[in-house]
């Protein structure tokens, strides 16, 4: 099973950087990686284990400092090769993915763009909190990119753009998920009023529902329907303000 987040749908850009991360997600599973990743974290316990007996035979000979050493040791060394083992899958399911891609005929743009994303995120966190690229459970950022660049260069398909169809439905999913879980006024921030594209104000229908101000929504909803009266999900959104706005007044009115 694959799980989406929400916070991970309002991030990305484009439908084929959705295709790219569902593309990786598949690899994993196609690489049993879940279910290789227990005999990792097995064989991971094996130095813990090791380090802790030889740690309480020094702590019970008297030698109680030596025995923490000993202890820590271990269990850094075991974190270290579980991680390692956990940045080969990853490494796996990148190279999944790829042919995945590649044997569908999409690009992988999407996916390096992606990742690329990812590792500038990385870069700003080692501005100030420098990590240990061994203590990580994820490839390098720019290695990864750099290899994916590669699988980019190599793909017949690398120039494949997504259609102006699928461009559409994927903004309108996204503002209509944008209009009923972001707050209010991230919601506006992301939809202002200035803003008159379709996407936005599919946005600011659900939001100025949540408000609540009917009257906005409405008005935000009919001018999608003048413009698009035989699309279902429009009626369906005026049906939601109409039955909630009628709601609220008979319990006004109670």
């Amino acid at each position: 099973n694959l799980f989406i987040c929400a916070g991970m749908l309002l991030w990305m850009r484009t439908p084929n950087e959705l295709i790219g991360v569902l593309a990786h997600e598949t690899g994993h599973i196609s690489g049993a990686h879940l279910t290789r990743g227990s005999f990792g974290a097995k064989k991971a316990m094996i130095p813990m284990l090791a380090s802790m007996l030889l740690g309480l035979g020094a702590m019970a000979a008297g030698a109680g400092d030596i025995g923490m050493v000993l202890m820590g040791l271990g269990q850094a060394v075991a974190e270290a090769q579980f991680m390692t083992f956990t940045r080969v899958q990853e490494s796996s399911a990148d190279q999944i993915a790829a042919k995945l891609l590649l044997a569908t005929r999409q690009s992988p743009k999407g996916l390096v763009d992606t990742f690329r994303r990812f590792a500038q995120a990385d870069a700003m966190r080692a501005s100030y909190n420098r990590p240990d690229r061994f203590a990580s459970s994820h490839p390098v950022g720019q290695d990864r990119v750099f290899d994916l660049l590669q699988t980019l260069e190599s793909s017949p398909y690398r120039d494949v753009q997504d259609s102006p169809q699928s461009m559409h439905t994927f903004q309108m999913v996204q503002a209509k998920l944008a209009g009923f879980v972001l707050p209010v006024k991230d919601a506006l921030i992301r939809f202002p009023v200035s803003d008159t594209s379709a996407r936005a104000r599919y946005a600011r229908s659900f939001v100025y529902m949540r408000q609540p101000d009917f009257k906005k929504a409405l008005a935000e909803i009919s001018s999608l329907i003048q413009e698009e009266p035989n699309n279902p999900y429009f009626y369906e959104v005026r049906g939601q303000i109409q039955v909630n706005g009628t709601a609220l007044h008979q319990g006004d009115a109670a």
